[in-house]
């Protein structure tokens, strides 16, 4: 999939409610100092997550840096929705291999029975994510002296190992239901097309 540079995109922002724009740069060019740009597919093949992403609000001619979010049977469409917030471009996204269980009280933005945590990993921080709510989770930060250049989780979903241009790797480790509580009986990997872009199985 290849998105050009200008386009006309109509977003939901994480309160569910568009923002309509015309013509904008959509990803960062050749002009980024990074030679990588790792998006990820959720483990179960219901989203796909895009960074070194750029948005430009209607009333404004700044452009921010964000992440965008595709629901896996609309490639060719808009995003299901746009992450924003990050203060340096975002180059890397991984996701967990581990389902969680919903939290009642937080709204379903994707409205599957399960949530699944993806991390952000920008030029300076690490931005943690579910696909329940798509608000951030926690930050990591302050971790090395030079540019974060990837990250990957364990197995069991318990530790994040993270990568320095400086040469050293940091392992952040996560105490037992910290992300939320997994799920009793992890499911079978085998994705389902949504018919919408809601995404519902």
């Amino acid at each position: 999939m290849k998105l050009p540079k200008e386009r006309e995109i109509v977003l939901k922002d994480e309160n569910d409610e568009e923002i309509k724009h015309k013509m904008f740069r959509v990803y960062h060019d050749e002009t980024l100092v990074s030679w990588y740009r790792r998006c990820s597919f959720s483990p179960d093949g219901a989203f796909f997550v895009s960074p070194t992403g750029t948005f430009k609000q209607s009333d404004s001619n700044e452009y921010i840096e964000s992440v965008y979010v595709f629901s896996r049977n609309k490639f060719k469409n808009n995003p299901f929705l746009v992450l924003t917030g990050f203060q340096k471009p975002t180059v890397a996204v991984r996701f967990s291999p581990i389902f969680y269980e919903l939290i009642p009280e937080n709204k379903n933005v994707s409205t599957l029975s399960y949530r699944c945590i993806f991390a952000v990993l920008s030029q300076e921080s690490v931005f943690i994510y579910d696909t329940q709510s798509f608000q951030v989770l926690t930050i990591i930060k302050d971790l090395h002296y030079s540019h974060l250049t990837d990250l990957a989780w364990s197995n069991d979903g318990q530790s994040i190992l993270i990568s320095s241009n400086d040469g050293f790797v940091s392992l952040v480790s996560f105490q037992e239901n910290e992300l939320g509580s997994k799920l009793a009986i992890q499911p079978e990997i085998k994705p389902k097309v949504p018919n919408n872009p809601s995404v519902h199985h």
